[in-house]
């Protein structure tokens, strides 16, 4: 299988013996209007040639098409059409495949989840899982640990948005202001090996969106003091942003900042480890292996 709007996944395995099977997303309505900065395959891996894009959905995600040797996303066999983004609340979609098509629904925030569930239908309808019986799957679907997971505390609610990448980063961001303005959002970032050590890639995500639509940004993690040198130069000021060495420190404030609205937390891997860790002493979340 391969997302076929992907071209580097699709390129690296078009040419194998295997029957490749794609997908990928059918709805220009959620088109950017330009490819954007975090895009990884420019240049057709066949001859070289800048790829045009019709259009992109993020990053590199789209349609494309190499105009020296022809080399072009493919139709997907499985694919998301007619898709209704509901902010950080999830989507709903038409989920097509062989010429019969569900409504599929899932709590998994953002564009990018899509690709997500739609990897993981392609799968399986591949072992035989009939198409119906996805939807009814999805539509009852809980978040791994983590990866918009919810959790109540204090009256409040916690939403974890896992964020590791450019590109990713950006559509998280976008998906936590599609609902408006925030009153608050908890950074953590790490620099240990699960992380990657080299957080230059903070200054390829567009943290500039938030100027002028979340009151506070709260930062912790090892990499904090960096983080908040990012968002100065992303234009805002030093009475937006607070920097916390502790992270229950930093969850507590955060929580108290959203003042019971929900609270974005976007960690890298093990920043997110720790701040769950955090929680399961406060007693609202387990261990994570125990989900």
């Amino acid at each position: 299988m391969a997302n076929g709007d992907d071209p580097l996944v699709y390129e690296a395995l078009r040419g194998l013996p295997a029957r490749l099977v794609t997908f990928g997303i059918e709805d220009a309505r959620h088109a950017l209007p330009a490819i954007e900065h975090t895009a990884e395959a420019r240049y057709c891996y066949r001859c070289g040639t800048p790829y045009h894009y019709a259009l992109t959905y993020f990053g590199h995600m789209g349609r494309y098409r190499c105009p020296t040797c022809g080399t072009a996303r493919p139709v997907p066999d499985i694919a998301a059409r007619d898709i209704a983004l509901a902010g950080p609340d999830g989507a709903r979609f038409t989920l097509a495949a062989g010429g019969e098509s569900v409504q599929a629904a899932t709590v998994l925030p953002g564009l990018y989840n899509v690709y997500n569930v739609l990897a993981a239908s392609a799968a399986a309808l591949q072992v035989g899982v009939p198409l119906g019986q996805i939807g009814q799957a999805l539509a009852t679907f809980a978040p791994a640990f983590g990866r918009a997971e919810r959790i109540a505390v204090a009256g409040a609610e916690v939403r974890m948005l896992l964020s590791k990448n450019p590109a990713g980063f950006n559509e998280v961001l976008r998906t936590v202001l599609s609902g408006g303005a925030v009153p608050a959002i908890l950074v953590a970032i790490n620099d240990n090996i699960a992380d990657g050590r080299d957080v230059s890639w903070l200054w390829d995500v567009d943290f500039e969106m938030l100027v002028g639509r979340v009151d506070r940004v709260i930062v912790t993690g090892l990499r904090a003091e960096d983080m908040a040198l990012r968002l100065r130069y992303a234009g805002l000021g030093d009475e937006s942003i607070e920097v916390y060495p502790e992270y229950e420190g930093a969850l507590r404030a955060a929580v108290a900042q959203a003042s019971g609205r929900p609270l974005f937390v976007l960690p890298t891997y093990t920043a997110m480890l720790a701040l769950r860790d955090v929680l399961r002493r406060w007693g609202v979340v387990g261990r994570f292996w125990e989900h």
